[in-house]
């Protein structure tokens, strides 16, 4: 008797940095317990080129009739790895995020866009942004504020809005402490109210806190999902879907150091630097000397230039006037390796050295 699987989902990581926009900076496993379920539902996954694969073995291939039905409530979690170290520096994602962040990305989030069933939550573009961001947390915890109030009102919501405590605290010294505690739980998402409004929205998990983790992929089967993303139809049968991760390249304010090492009579005013079409120009500003003593010209770029796989070409950097004119008609771009945050005014920088 043959064995017949059907893919059940598909999640694919894309990145417009790269000209295939297929991203390969990732490695994705099961969770530990996900990997129990699977093994219960008769589901495999398997990497694949552009992410990962879930396939659920079927008992009739016409019907699509799994040989294990799905539960409603089942939830499937899958650890994301970056194997790319500089993947924030390629990428518009924060720079500054908290200690023990992650990424969280769902098939709950409603963001069809485009004919796409994203799992990122901001809607506002198709790519993954500091709204997936939240603090990873163990499933015992403490959490403390100050509050003048006598009472407050705690409330501690799952991920599907389910109410799972509720109580009235004493406020001891002027200060809320609540002991939270999700053991009873699975690992997952969740967010605590204080008096009505949000005031930690976390992810609970022990396994987790050792690692370093760049997010979680939850896949949920159950009535809380949008119609659009539900993994079965209406009898139940498998209804297959592909998911997207979308991530945009990080644009920086490139400044180019022309250091007059080999020529250093160059008088400054003679230089100029262009870039090759009317959306970008660099200004000119004042010589500065290195640490090494080396008189270096800075250009700084009008407006932010993205990263990508591919090279720009025609940044020209000139010499016109005077003995020794010369000009060089490439010059190297911007190195996503070497960025220079300036979180203050909201601000990323690229230097190139230019040696003439």
């Amino acid at each position: 008797m043959d064995i017949i699987f059907e893919k059940l989902f598909e999640v694919k990581f894309s990145h417009n940095f790269y000209s295939n926009s297929i991203s390969k900076d990732f490695k994705v496993e099961p969770s530990s317990g996900c990997s129990r379920l699977m093994k219960n539902y008769r589901i495999v996954s398997r990497e694949i080129e552009s992410g990962f694969i879930a396939l659920i073995e079927l008992a009739n291939l016409s019907a699509g009739t799994p040989v294990v039905k799905l539960d409603n409530g089942v939830k499937f979690s899958f650890v994301i790895f970056s194997n790319n170290p500089f993947i924030k520096n390629f990428t518009d994602l924060a720079l500054d995020s908290a200690p023990q962040s992650i990424y969280h990305f769902s098939n709950l989030n409603n963001n069809v866009q485009n004919s796409e069933l994203l799992l990122s939550a901001g809607t506002s573009e198709k790519f993954v942004s500091d709204n997936d961001l939240i603090i990873l947390k163990p499933k015992k915890f403490y959490y403390n504020q100050a509050s003048l109030n006598p009472t407050v009102f705690i409330q501690l919501k799952d991920f599907e809005n389910k109410i799972i405590a509720a109580k009235v605290v004493t406020i001891v010294n002027n200060e809320l402490s609540y002991f939270v505690d999700v053991t009873p739980y699975q690992p997952g998402r969740y967010k605590l109210f204080v008096d009505g409004s949000l005031k930690l929205d976390f992810y609970a998990d022990d396994s987790l806190s050792s690692k370093n983790i760049f997010g979680v992929v939850d896949i949920y089967f159950s009535g809380s999902v949008p119609p659009a993303y539900l993994l079965s139809d209406v009898n139940g049968n498998i209804s297959e879907k592909t998911y997207f991760i979308k991530f945009k390249k990080r644009k920086t304010i490139w400044k180019y150091l022309v250091v007059l090492k080999f020529k250093n009579t160059i008088n400054p005013d003679d230089l100029s630097l262009s870039y090759p079409d009317s959306s970008n120009s660099f200004t000119k500003q004042p010589a500065i000397t290195l640490s090494n003593g080396n008189q270096a010209v800075p250009f700084i770029s009008s407006s932010e230039i993205e990263f990508s796989d591919t090279t720009i070409q025609g940044i020209q950097l000139k010499k016109t006037n005077g003995t020794g004119i010369f000009e060089i008609d490439d010059l190297p771009n911007a190195s996503y390796k070497n960025i220079k945050p300036d979180l203050s005014n909201n601000k990323v920088f690229s230097e190139i050295f230019i040696y003439v």
